[in-house]
């Protein structure tokens, strides 16, 4: 029985058997290293530097004639520092590389830690944003609305006294000049109200506040003012024309021998057709196809025949048309400046025709 000895023993004689065959294997790599794989001869130490290989005595006199060769040590130590910059420089890259990716990562986490960061500011003024936008929505309808209240009472307002004033006695029984009286009273009590209605005046000792005016009312007001001496009206028939006549303007023509004297003619049944107010002191009047103009206290006749006007505001202006005019637009001053009417258009088929402030015609069809 073999023992623990014999045993280690034979180890030892199996480890050494293995090492010498693997010294004998390199000893004989080593001297295949050192023989002409050409010539079977030993390699001398040179080096062929055009062809890179190692050469024996035969192969230096005849393979490799007139080639340059090199000491195999010092070609070697050349090839070993380009190999050692050459890893240096990889090296350096490597190192270069690895500084980027470590910046990079930092950027992407600061990167990260701000997106949180505004997220969660978000999320905590969530409910602050909301009620903020819900007030400003708030504000913005409740502006709206007295915006809206603010233009709707005044018309209302305008509605209901004109109603009245117009279904009263004064416009069914009476003449135009107690209709033209009546609205200049009505023009002075819009004054009057708007001036002092429901708003603290320092300098005023009492507050207007508008009531709802009955005809009987009205009538009782308006009376006082149809005996006030003071009140002028005249027309337009009696003012003398001292503009000339051209081609681009029409003129009233007023008789010498013509003498002032108030209106007299009945408006279209008892009533006014239409009643345009310009401002507080001025307005328009429309009856039976007669457009009148009131200025203050003053009234004149601008135009008979008339079928359509219109108040141009840019210009002062009144634009209208007449049953003699045909298809031409008339325009005039509304400023009772100038008593002149010019031609401001006029409709041929399919072509717009007009002359402008300065004479100049134009002419454009429309297909």
């Amino acid at each position: 029985m073999a023992t623990v000895e014999d045993m280690h023993h034979l180890e030892k004689q199996n480890t050494d058997h293995d090492q010498g065959e693997v010294s004998a294997e390199k000893t004989q790599q080593e001297r295949a290293w050192h023989i002409c794989q050409v010539h079977g001869k030993d390699l001398m130490p040179l080096l062929c530097q055009e062809c890179e290989s190692a050469v024996c005595l035969d192969c230096l006199v005849k393979t490799h004639v007139g080639h340059k060769m090199s000491n195999i040590s010092e070609c070697v130590e050349e090839k070993v520092e380009k190999l050692n910059d050459a890893i240096l420089r990889k090296e350096s890259s490597c190192f270069d590389l690895k500084e980027l990716q470590g910046s990079l990562q930092e950027r992407q986490r600061y990167i990260k830690d701000q997106k949180n960061l505004l997220i969660q500011q978000v999320r905590d003024r969530e409910e602050e944003i909301v009620t903020e936008v819900k007030r400003v929505c708030q504000q913005t309808i409740d502006r709206i609305s007295e915006l809206a209240n603010e233009r709707e009472c005044p018309m209302i307002k305008d509605e209901e006294i004109l109603k009245t004033l117009i279904d009263s006695d004064l416009f069914r029984n009476e003449t135009v000049e107690d209709c033209i009286k009546s609205l200049h009273f009505y023009n002075k009590l819009q004054t009057l109200n708007s001036k002092y209605s429901a708003e603290k005046h320092d300098d005023v000792p009492f507050t207007f506040v508008s009531r709802d005016f009955s005809s009987e009312k009205i009538t009782e007001l308006v009376g006082s003012v149809l005996t006030d001496p003071e009140l002028e009206f005249s027309s337009d028939e009696h003012v003398e024309n001292k503009e000339e006549v051209t081609n681009k303007e029409v003129d009233y023509k007023i008789e010498k021998d013509d003498k002032p004297k108030l209106f007299q003619e009945k408006v279209l049944h008892k009533k006014v057709d239409a009643i345009t107010l310009l401002s507080s002191e001025r307005s328009l009047l429309w009856s039976d196809g007669i457009l009148y103009q009131q200025i203050n206290s003053k009234v004149e006749k601008i135009s008979e025949g008339v079928k359509h006007f219109s108040y141009v505001p840019e210009s002062d202006e009144i634009a209208f048309t007449t049953i003699w005019s045909g298809k031409t637009i008339l325009r005039r001053s509304a400023s009772g400046q100038s008593k002149s009417k010019f031609k401001l258009m006029e409709m041929i088929c399919d072509e717009v025709c007009a002359i402008s402030h300065d004479g100049v015609f134009m002419k454009k069809v429309y297909s």
